[in-house]
C-alpha cells in the first residue's frame, strides 16, 4: 500500500512535515527551526524564501530603496545612508566632521574659504 500524502506532509506514512517547495527556493534550509518551516538564508524572506529583501537596513532612515542600493537623501551619504556628509566640499583647509565642514585655524565660513 502506498501513501498519497496531502500537501506540506511527507515520507512513507505521510508523518514528517516538509516545506514549501522543498528546497526553500535555494535560500535557507527546510526545518532549520520548526519541521515543516523553510530558515531563509540572510537577505531572504517568505514562507519558502522566494522574497530578497533589498536594503535591509532601510537606508537607515535617509534615503530610499532603488535596485537593491540605498539612494540617499542629501546631507547622507554611505551603503546605508550611515553618516552625515557635508553638502559642499571643505576644500583644503577643512574636512567634513558629522555633516558640517571643520576649518583649519584662520579660515571660516561653511566650506573653508
Amino acid at each position: 500500500r502506498v501513501c498519497v500524502c496531502e500537501q506540506g506532509w511527507g515520507g512513507p506514512s505521510c508523518s514528517r512535515r516538509e516545506c514549501p517547495h522543498h528546497n526553500c527556493h535555494g535560500h535557507g534550509v527546510c526545518g532549520g527551526f520548526e519541521p515543516g518551516k523553510c530558515a531563509c538564508d540572510a537577505f531572504y524572506m517568505g514562507e519558502a524564501c522566494e522574497a530578497q529583501v533589498l536594503c535591509a537596513s532601510g537606508c537607515l532612515g535617509h534615503g530610499r530603496c532603488i535596485d537593491g542600493m540605498c539612494d540617499c537623501d542629501d546631507g547622507w551619504g554611505g551603503a546605508d545612508c550611515e553618516r552625515r556628509v557635508c553638502s559642499s566640499a571643505c576644500g583644503q583647509l577643512g574636512r567634513c566632521i558629522e555633516g558640517q565642514c571643520e576649518c583649519a585655524a584662520g579660515v571660516g565660513g561653511i566650506t573653508c574659504r
